[in-house]
């Protein structure tokens, strides 16, 4: 995402590394506590400490490309959120079938 020179691009390519990490926190919960079944509050746990990290870490470099603008990180994430939502259960469907 560094070298993208384009802002819109840039967006995009942080929204949908900020969106399909966050869909994939369930499905790396459910593998930690399958590789841990008696351990399963610790595994869940480390899963989400890690993923925690991760977003602070990925924030962060939001933050340092566009500034501190709230306003604007909650715009950006809002309009892909919506987007993500009309997109996916066309794309499940499609798959389904």
């Amino acid at each position: 995402m560094v070298s993208i020179n384009s802002e819109i691009f840039r967006i995009i390519s942080f929204s949908a590394f900020d969106a399909f990490g966050f869909l994939t926190m369930s499905a790396n919960l459910v593998e930690a506590q399958f590789l841990m079944p008696k351990n399963k509050s610790f595994a869940s746990s480390v899963s989400m400490g890690f993923a925690w990290a991760i977003g602070n870490f990925v924030s962060s470099g939001y933050s340092a490309v566009f500034g501190n603008k709230v306003g604007f990180v909650l715009f950006s994430v809002s309009v892909f959120s919506i987007f993500l939502g009309i997109i996916y259960p066309l794309m499940y469907k499609r798959k389904s079938i």
